[in-house]
């Protein structure tokens, strides 16, 4: 399966994170080359991926205590992603394979679960 497939990136996200950043976190940010320039941002390979450095307890290079610090400027992946499409988005044994290679956590998950239920109540008011 593509990398685009883990990570579904259309349209800008309409996610209001809050002071969530789980997905900053534990987590690989692939560098999509189709719409980044790499040269803008500190990478690394993982698994054959370029993807944005992480620090040494696994957090994105970029993130700081009050959140991205690139976030101007932050590659594609980050500027669309939404955990409530990307969960939608997955089986659930896409879902475990994503988790087991990297790409999205556990947490980010049920996020994306526990927002899509918190739109479907509100929906139904």
């Amino acid at each position: 399966m593509p990398l685009e497939a883990y990570m579904p990136i259309s349209g800008d996200a309409k996610v209001a994170c809050g002071s969530c950043n789980l997905c900053c976190k534990k987590a690989r940010i692939p560098i999509l080359q189709s719409y980044d320039d790499a040269n803008a941002y500190q990478t690394e390979f993982l698994g054959g991926v370029l993807c944005l450095q992480h620090k040494p307890n696994g957090d994105c290079i970029y993130l700081g205590d009050a959140g991205c610090t690139i976030y101007d400027k932050r590659p594609a992946v980050c500027r669309k992603y939404s955990c409530v499409t990307h969960y939608k988005s997955l089986t659930k044994s896409q879902q475990k394979e994503a988790v087991r290679v990297g790409l999205v956590s556990e947490a980010v998950l049920r996020a994306g679960r526990q927002r899509l239920a918190e739109e479907r109540s509100n929906d139904a008011q």
